[in-house]
């Protein structure tokens, strides 16, 4: 090859669209109606259900990514862990 010539590559795919869905459950969400305390850990308990939805790794904990939302602006943050964040992603618990 050199720099004068060009090249042209040409690839055929079949893909398919699925509509699918993600239901998370939070089972402790009770606790969220009051305020929490600065500096408490907290624990979420989620159980997600996918309806025709395939993931690579069903099983990896990793799936999962928690955001932080901006109340008045409507935009989002992942959250990540820090010195003062701790996210415990265990499946099963």
């Amino acid at each position: 090859m050199s720099e004068e010539e060009n090249y042209k590559c040409s690839v055929s795919l079949t893909i398919s669209l699925k509509e699918g869905s993600a239901t998370i459950d939070i089972e402790n969400r009770e606790m969220f109606a009051s305020t929490q305390k600065v500096g408490k850990a907290l624990i979420i308990i989620c159980d997600v259900q996918l309806t025709n939805v395939d993931l690579e790794k069903p099983n990896d904990p990793n799936n999962v990514d928690w955001y932080k939302v901006n109340q008045e602006n409507g935009e989002d943050t992942k959250i990540v862990d820090t010195d003062t964040v701790k996210i415990n992603k265990l499946k099963g618990i």
